[in-house]
Parts: C-alpha cells; structure tokens; sequence
C-alpha cells in the first residue's frame, strides 16, 4: 500500500478510519500512532546509537512492537508538526521512508544496523496540506474525506450507539435500541449546528442515551 495521507476538516473520523482499516486489512494489524502535533525534532527518525537516550526510528519501533514486517505507522495531524530544522523535523525525518528502495536498506543510527522497512504501511492524516513540502505531497497519495450530511446520519448514530455499548455496559442495553425518529430530529438539528462533525455526533449521542436513560427511571 503506497504512502496514503487522509484529508479533511478537524473532526470528521480521519483517526477512525484509519482504525478501521487497520480492521478491515486484519484483526491482527497493528497501528503504531505518532503524534505529529507535538513533534518538533526529527526523533521520528530515531536517535544515534552513542546517545543515552538512542532508540530505533518508529517504523522499526513499529516492527519490534508488533513482530510483523508491515505494521501501520500512522502520523496523526502531520500538518501541524514544527518545522524548525535546529534538531531536525519531522517532514525530513519521514522523507527517506515513504521511499520503498531507501526504505528497504534504511540505517538505523539507534542501534547502528541496516534494516529493511520497506514493507510498512505509511499513513498520516491532516486538516491541510498547504504547510507541507512538495517532497511530502508528491510521495502521499492525498485522499480527501468527503463531509457527512443528514442523510448519513441514522447509520453514524447507530455505529456510534453500538461503538458506546462495547465502550460502557450503561448502554449495552441501547446496542439493539435504534434511535427514534424524534431522537434523530433534535440530534440532527444540534449536529447541523456542528458542522456535522463526528467528535460532536459522538457527544449528543451520548447525551441522548443519558437523557432516555433519565426519562425511564423517573417513569
């Protein structure tokens, strides 16, 4: 699978979709998250050997975790990552491994030694792909997410209702429950209001099943 980046606004499911890929591929794949926001160095790339505080690249971290050669290094909001070059960053750090031939012969300065990564699975996601280097957009494969609408709304409220049954036995109880139509009115309504984000839709579920909830007991 070639270098794929996810686009879209803040809070319309990037993070769950990759996720749920990882999923779908296998129940065994492993997804190594790297959170680009606070990366201001280029430790991606790992640290040299001679150093107290050496360690691997996280791809091979990614290899070593999971004992697979294709686990899923996935860089979180790779567009708000800092771009001072004092100790590196992470955009040059990521460069040489989006590349299947540097890849495959990658030296590894945390423990000095030769590896092949070429077979991992290299996913980010961002808001906006303005901020980064033409090196970095012409290796990803940019996938916008379309926006969700109303009419996708019963089937995200029901994935949320059965994700939230897994979550917490209060509402197991719901997981078989759909939401009315009445429920979905006012949900719908509030998450317009939202600008139909999923983080939001998440949360006025919720607040529906509490208030359901509520309503029985005092009845």
């Amino acid at each position: 699978m070639r270098p794929t980046l996810l686009l879209s606004p803040p809070g319309f499911g990037k993070t769950r979709v990759v996720r749920r890929l990882a999923e779908v591929i296998s129940p065994q794949m492993y997804v190594y998250r790297f959170d680009a926001a606070s990366s201001f160095d280029g430790m991606y790339g790992g640290t040299p050997k001679g150093w107290s505080s050496a360690q691997a690249s996280v791809p091979a971290r990614a290899i070593m975790m999971s004992k697979t050669a294709n686990p899923i290094s996935f860089v979180d909001e790779i567009c708000r990552a800092g771009e001072s070059q004092h100790n590196g960053n992470l955009w040059s750090a990521i460069t040489p491994h989006l590349e299947r031939e540097t890849a495959a012969r990658y030296r590894e300065s945390g423990i000095d030694a030769e590896m092949n990564l070429s077979h991992v699975v290299h996913i980010a996601t961002a808001n906006s792909i303005e901020r980064l280097p033409s090196q970095l957009r012409d290796r990803y494969r940019v996938i916008r997410i379309p926006s969700p609408t109303l009419a996708h709304l019963p089937r995200l409220a029901a994935i949320v209702v059965n994700e939230l049954a897994v979550e917490n036995d209060m509402y197991a109880s719901h997981a078989i429950k759909p939401l009315a139509p009445d429920e979905l009115e006012i949900i719908g309504r509030a998450w317009a209001k939202e600008r139909f984000s999923l983080r939001k839709l998440r949360r006025l579920v919720e607040a529906t099943l509490e208030a359901r909830d509520a309503c029985a007991r005092r009845h």
